[in-house]
């Protein structure tokens, strides 16, 4: 049990407020654990999986996953299911 994987798994890429929430992703249970009961966490999920829906585009998605390894991330997987 050294990883906790999710959908909406709620963090802020810094402190303050930038709260977000993956689609899907991966933390380590030790860094999910220390967190307070009344806050999120800080900096990137280890691996984060946002999956392509009308509401965000291509190179949103790409700038995105450029911020969550700027900010943490070991990994970013890019899901684009076909549209039919």
């Amino acid at each position: 049990r050294r990883w906790l994987a999710d959908s909406e798994m709620p963090y802020g890429l810094t402190p303050g407020y930038d709260a977000r929430a993956a689609d899907v992703a991966v933390c380590s249970r030790q860094r999910w654990d220390s967190i307070a009961e009344d806050e999120f966490l800080i900096g990137s999920p280890e691996l984060v999986i946002p999956i392509k829906s009308p509401s965000n585009r291509d190179r949103q998605m790409e700038r995105e996953a450029v911020a969550h390894i700027t900010h943490g991330a070991a990994a970013v997987w890019l899901v684009k299911p076909d549209q039919e």
